[in-house]
């Protein structure tokens, strides 16, 4: 299946706005794959734990390996090709994970910048390569605000920080609810201020998140990735989990840098490479 490619009209709103908006990234077919895995999820880790009382969500990380459906969205095609045109060929995928947010009037948001004290000061021009960019991928429609929705600032990628925490919620000044539909997607870079709205409605909302990162940084939900799990993975998914040959120390992986790396994640590599 062709990747989807940035057109130059998504260029220019990246760099001003700092995120994008995927409509139909996922099939319905491909969002009901998805919900049944996160279910499953959710039926083994949160479900048996339950006291009875309200419906608890659920946040999951480093969920590669718990189904084929999560190892596919490494490097999906709505999105992927979209990946390669803002970071380059040199990156990783270091985070898998799912959110379920469910009915809850005492949360009140949480917006931040990503990366914590360690990122939260760090900009990048709007010619730069991105360090970071996550994808979260709707399942569930979120046509209204207060539904969980993901909350954007648009621009905020390139304005410092600020030293005093924002208010969280859906009418913090300057914040943008996203209404979307069941298999779209939002792509933004690490400095985004961004970060979940409150739940008020009887949906409980679901997600899919992945972090791609230049490669020089290291991996934020594991320290390598396992035998097991880089057998059921295609050549390019392994080389994005990390699977980049032998390893020098203080080469930053310019040297030995896979030569096949670019030929790789565009598709165009030899099959047995």
């Amino acid at each position: 299946m062709s990747m989807r490619r940035l057109t130059e009209a998504e260029r220019r709103q990246w760099g001003r706005d700092g995120y994008l908006v995927v409509k139909g990234a996922l099939t319905p077919g491909e969002v009901n794959r998805c919900i049944q895995a996160v279910d499953d999820l959710y039926a083994r880790y949160v479900a048996p734990n339950n006291d009875g009382g309200p419906q608890r969500g659920m946040g999951r990380r480093n969920i590669y390996a718990e189904n084929d459906v999560f190892i596919d969205m490494i490097d999906h095609p709505g999105t992927f090709g979209l990946v390669l045109d803002l970071m380059g060929s040199y990156i990783g995928c270091s985070v898998a994970q799912v959110t379920m947010r469910t009915l809850d009037p005492s949360y009140k948001g949480y917006i931040h910048p990503d990366g914590g004290e360690a990122l939260e000061q760090i900009r990048v021009t709007e010619s730069s390569l991105p360090l970071q960019i996550k994808i979260q991928y709707f399942l569930t429609p979120l046509p209204e605000p207060n539904m969980g929705n993901f909350i954007v600032f648009p621009g905020s990628h390139l304005r410092p920080w600020p030293e005093e925490r924002l208010p969280a919620g859906t009418d913090t000044p300057g914040g943008v609810p996203l209404c979307v539909e069941a298999g779209d997607a939002v792509i933004f870079p690490h400095a985004l201020w961004h970060g979940p709205g409150p739940n008020l409605s009887d949906q409980i909302r679901k997600t899919l998140i992945y972090r791609y990162s230049q490669l020089f940084m290291q991996p934020w939900d594991f320290d390598q990735a396992t035998p097991e799990l880089l057998a059921r993975c295609t050549p390019r998914q392994r080389r994005l989990l990390g699977e980049v040959g032998d390893w020098r120390p203080g080469t930053y992986y310019r040297n030995p840098s896979p030569a096949d790396q670019a030929a790789l994640m565009e598709g165009t590599a030899a099959a047995g490479s």
